[in-house]
Parts: structure tokens; C-alpha cells; sequence
């Protein structure tokens, strides 16, 4: 037994080599995996970006909602997310309830910013198409209710007669 233990110098070289190139792999998968490791976080992130992205442009699509597309994307797609581990009700719940809530916002703006009623000419009408312009011209990049908002009080300041017939029209009073 002790015989088949011995070896020569020339195989205990030859071993040594050996266990050197075993080091070497061993370093360079290691170094793989890494780099391996790096991408697959880089591939995550950007998936999530996309993903957001994706969310965003759909929370934009809510222009009568007073919320920046980013955070309500940002919310939606972690409801997305978290429901996706479920029955993926809840999500489509909200979505439906944005929709609803962004629908009627609108319409109550239309009709708002319209200035119309039963009558389409009313004394209104001027002060909320000036509102409107101004709306189209320099906040069109906002939420609709955000920009109306803004739009109504630089029309005010710039167009102070008609503000006031629209005032006076809301009392139903006729400017002088």
C-alpha cells in the first residue's frame, strides 16, 4: 500500500499544474458568475423601467385626475405587482374606478369650462373659451384639472372684463 502512494517527482509537478489550472477556472467562474450576476440586475432594472413606463403612460391617459402620471403609474404598477401574487381583481378593479372617476372629471370640467348649459350662448361663454386657449397654449403638458386651474387664473388676470361678465353670469347678473 505504501508503494501506491509514492509518485514520482514528475507527477507531483504534473498534479500541481493541475490544481493551479483548477484555481484558475475557479477564479475565472467565479468572475463569470459575477458578471453574470451584474447583467441579470441590469436586465431587472430595466425591465422595471419599461414596465413603468408602460404604467405611466397609462396613468397619463387620466388627464382630468389631479395626480402626476409618474406617481399614479409608479402606484399602479406596484398594485399590478402585488395582485399579480393573487386573483388580479384588484387591480382591474382600480383601473376600472380611475377610468370612472377620470371620466366624470372630465365631464364636469367640459361642463365647467364650457360655460354651458341648457343655453350654449351664455354670457360665460367668451371668459371659458379665453380659458380653454390659454389652457391648449401654455399648461396642455399638465393634468387637465391642474392646467384648467392655472389656465382660469391667467385668463382672470388677462382678460379682466371677461372675467367679470363670467362672475356676473354665474349670479345670473348681466354685466353693465
Amino acid at each position: 500500500m505504501a508503494d501506491e502512494l509514492k509518485i514520482t517527482a514528475e507527477q507531483f509537478a504534473d498534479l500541481q499544474a493541475k490544481a493551479g489550472q483548477v484555481e484558475l477556472l475557479t477564479a475565472k467562474l467565479g468572475a463569470l458568475e459575477t458578471a453574470r450576476k451584474e447583467l441579470e440586475d441590469k436586465f431587472t432594472a430595466e425591465q422595471k423601467l419599461r414596465r413603468l413606463a408602460e404604467f405611466v403612460e397609462q396613468a397619463d391617459e387620466f388627464s382630468a385626475l389631479a395626480v402626476k402620471p409618474d406617481e399614479l403609474g409608479a402606484h399602479l404598477l406596484w398594485l399590478a405587482d402585488a395582485d399579480a401574487t393573487a386573483t388580479k381583481e384588484h387591480y382591474a378593479y382600480f383601473q376600472g374606478v380611475l377610468k370612472a372617476a377620470d371620466a366624470a372629471a372630465a365631464s364636469m370640467f367640459t361642463t365647467i369650462g364650457s360655460g354651458r348649459g341648457p343655453d350654449e350662448n351664455t354670457p360665460a361663454e367668451p371668459f371659458m373659451a379665453a380659458v380653454e386657449k390659454v389652457r391648449v397654449e401654455r399648461f396642455k403638458a399638465e393634468p387637465y384639472a391642474q392646467g384648467f386651474s392655472k389656465a382660469f387664473d391667467v385668463a382672470s388676470q388677462e382678460q379682466p372684463d371677461l372675467a367679470r361678465q363670467y362672475a356676473l353670469s354665474l349670479h345670473g347678473r348681466t354685466a353693465r
